[in-house]
């Protein structure tokens, strides 16, 4: 061997191969501090290009660089167990170097070893072995109540599968395991199952007979599903009528439990339609193409491993596979032209031979993606978390819809998933029992939706769900209940708060239809109102119990001057526990439904239009000036945000709000980045803006019993009226007394 990149990466792939043979300690592997367990190996840019078509060949697809940077060299990286590349480069007109990572090296375990850490499985070039499929499902079965254990069930019986013995339709009976197919229809023309043709479809041979008007990913499910040892096959495409408008409305609507009662998911994320094809398959409609293999001698090769994250597949950046990523309990997931296994326990790949005993978190590979895992234990199915429905929301509400009217429709059975956390169900996509909490979440530059086809009960502007783009993950700390507080609710910036409610919500289905009162709006705060502080009576499953820990002080908190109480004077020495979820502790009981609380509600039954007997005010948006006074970077917020001291907290601020005067009362969240532009345009002046008051709130996160409840601000939305309706533009808050000593007006809201 005389090239010298070729030798240097021989010696990487010898120390790789040294080091899984010696013992491993993996909680240890991610300690990067430790330089014994690191080591790395520079190539410069002239050796990489020194006539080796070998290497050449191999590196070519990672250290390709664009006309305006110029590649100084590459590192081979040996860290935590893994090889990887980065690659450094000039770009023009810039001295400074860069670094990114490239791909991940794998020595390829031609020796039969039992690894110690991920190495390469030696694969067919051109086919996915069965065989490895029915070792992932068969030990996959002795996850037992982990991976088998169901939260959902079917509101309704499924009325056909396919028959992949028979390749037909067939009526489906409770006793039928199925498989189930999760994939992208894309902008294609697809065999539907309609009414004129179910009973052709009924005929035993009809599915062979139509193959080739059969989209290859449907086609190719079908024939794999023997494959897994299964017989049974559910596709939405065929096995919904779909001019059976109430048949096809019920099966949508349980989707949730259809795809958790599945024995196993076939998920179809390569490709931006349904003729892509599930690739690596034997007699697959496309052959598949792995990364190429560097054999530097007879008993070593490596190969590469590209970005494994599902993160930018089509499939996982439409709505409609949201829930079904989280609700397949089991999935055989073909992406890169290779697949992989991931279930509630475990995830193993088909291009690395993995330690059966590889710790799962050993196993994350280029940083994963945290939805892959995401599942129905982590929606929080018993207890109305409502930090887990705001990282759900913040994740859906960033895919893709072809038809935006379809925002409810596409996790409608997600919600009633959630019926016995929130068993008063949803209006238009906020929960019910938290209204107020709710109502004032916020938006990191989001635009409206724009609805392509004519529906009676388009998505309003009130909800999140009126908005696509990024919903902000913070967004319903208001809805503050929980005592030991969520992971992730709190930074230096934004800390929980509450939201006290002071309106009662009405909505209607017409600009001139009577108005209806939601019924249970707020019913966390009746409760809190009812039972907080008491030891009994109390609602079915809680317990009053005595804190003995005492409470850290909140650094982040100063004495607010609109709030009456200090913050040592917020301190509970007490927290209620409910039996569903023992060892999570609320300031107060919470309504949680029985497990036969019913199937929920639908939640887009009530009117679009949101209507309170409130008051506006006349107020002043404008760029806030950054204080030189507080010590941190305005970039730490985030170049749209600036940090100023108000409600006795450091916040990060958009737009502050003032009076008449010029005075700052006030900070403004705008939902779209257009009006932000418009008002930071404008500085030095200021933009007039209508408020509304919407609810109270404290900016301490401890709620107090009624008697000793208050409040030093009130939430508040920016508003445009046209023709009587209001449309929600931003939110806000208001301190106490500024509000409450301005000129306002008396308002019959209706947002629309």
């Amino acid at each position: 061997m005389g090239c010298s990149v070729c030798k240097t990466l021989l010696e990487a792939a010898k120390h790789m191969r040294a080091f899984n043979k010696g013992p491993v300690d993996y909680s240890d592997l991610s300690n990067w501090s430790d330089e014994s367990k690191q080591r790395q190996w520079v190539i410069k840019a002239e050796q990489l290009f020194n006539g080796c078509d070998d290497h050449q060949r191999f590196l070519h697809p990672h250290v390709w660089r664009p006309e305006d940077e110029t590649l100084t060299e590459v590192t081979v990286h040996f860290k935590s167990g893994r090889l990887k590349l980065f690659i450094t480069f000039i770009r023009e007109g810039d001295d400074r170097p860069w670094s990114t990572s490239g791909a991940e090296f794998l020595i390829i375990n031609n020796d039969g070893l039992k690894p110690a850490v991920a190495l390469g499985r030696p694969l067919d070039r051109d086919f996915v072995d069965p065989e490895l499929l029915k070792q992932w499902q068969s030990t996959c079965s002795k996850h037992q109540s982990t991976c088998f254990e169901r939260l959902t069930t079917l509101s309704c019986p499924l009325t056909y599968l396919i028959d992949t013995e028979r390749e037909c339709l067939v009526s489906a009976t409770p006793d039928m395991a199925y498989a189930v197919l999760s994939y992208v229809w894309g902008g294609i023309t697809m065999l539907e199952t309609t009414r004129a043709n179910l009973d052709i479809f009924l005929e035993p041979g009809a599915l062979r007979r139509l193959e080739h008007d059969i989209p290859a990913t449907v086609r190719d499910s079908i024939k794999l599903v023997p494959l897994l040892g299964e017989r049974y096959l559910w596709v939405d495409s065929l096995c919904i009528v779909q001019d059976d408008e109430e048949s096809a409305r019920l099966q949508i609507d349980q989707m949730a439990p259809i795809f958790e009662g599945a024995s196993i998911a076939i998920v179809a994320a390569d490709g931006k339609d349904a003729n892509y094809g599930l690739r690596g398959l034997r007699h697959s409609s496309h052959a598949r193409v792995l990364p190429e293999i560097l054999h530097l001698t007879p008993n070593t090769s490596i190969t590469t491993r590209l970005e494994r994250s599902l993160h930018h597949t089509p499939w996982s950046r439409r709505g409609w596979t949201m829930q079904e990523q989280i609700f397949a309990r089991r999935k055989i997931i073909f992406y890169k032209d290779t697949v992989q296994w991931v279930c509630r326990a475990s995830t193993w790949y088909e291009d690395i031979d993995t330690p059966h005993d590889l710790p799962a978190d050993a196993l994350v590979v280029d940083g994963g993606d945290s939805t892959e895992r995401f599942h129905p234990l982590d929606l929080s199915l018993d207890v109305p978390d409502l930090s887990i429905l705001c990282h759900f929301i913040q994740n859906y509400n960033g895919r893709k819809l072809t038809y935006q009217e379809d925002v409810f429709r596409a996790i409608t059975s997600t919600f009633g998933a959630m019926r016995r956390a929130f068993p008063r169900g949803f209006v238009h996509g906020l929960p019910v029992s938290f209204l107020d909490a709710s109502l004032i979440w916020r938006s990191s530059g989001m635009t409206r939706r724009v609805f392509s086809r004519e529906v009676a009960d388009p998505a309003p502007s009130w909800t999140w769900a009126g908005w696509k783009g990024h919903f902000n993950g913070l967004s319903w700390t208001a809805g503050c209940y929980m005592k030991n507080q969520p992971y992730g609710w709190g930074t230096a910036h934004w800390e929980p708060y509450q939201a006290i409610p002071m309106l009662a919500w009405y909505t209607k289905r017409s600009k001139d239809a009577e108005p209806q009162l939601i019924a249970f709006q707020n019913e966390w705060h009746d409760y809190k109102t009812r039972f907080m502080g008491k030891v009994e009576p109390l609602p079915r499953g809680w317990t009053y119990k005595t804190d003995d820990e005492e409470r850290p002080a909140r650094s982040g908190f100063k004495d607010d001057p609109e709030c009456t109480l200090k913050q040592e004077d917020l301190q509970t020495p007490y927290y209620y526990e409910h039996e569903s979820c023992p060892g999570r502790k609320f300031w107060h009981p919470v309504p949680i439904g029985e497990l036969d609380s019913g199937e929920g509600y639908n939640p887009t039954s009530h009117g679009r239009y949101l209507c309170a007997e409130t008051q506006q005010a006349r107020l002043w948006a404008a760029k806030p000036r950054y204080d030189d006074s507080i010590q941190r970077a305005v970039s730490w917020e985030g170049p749209e945000n600036f940090v100023l001291t108000m409600f006795g907290i450091d916040l990060g601020l958009k737009v502050v709000l003032k009076d008449g005067e010029g005075n700052e009362i006030g900070e403004l969240s705008p939902d779209s980045e257009k009006d932000q532009g418009h008002i930071w345009d404008a500085y030095p002046s200021a933009i007039p803006i209508n408020i509304v008051a919407i609810s109270r709130g404290l900016h301490f996160p401890d709620p107090q019993p009624r008697e000793r409840e208050t409040w030093s601000f009130y939430n508040v939305l920016w508003v445009a009226w046209e023709d009587g309706i209001a449309s929600r533009k931003g939110i806000g808050r208001v301190k106490r007394s500024a509000w409450e000593g301005l000129q306002k007006e008396d308002v019959s809201l209706v947002l629309g």
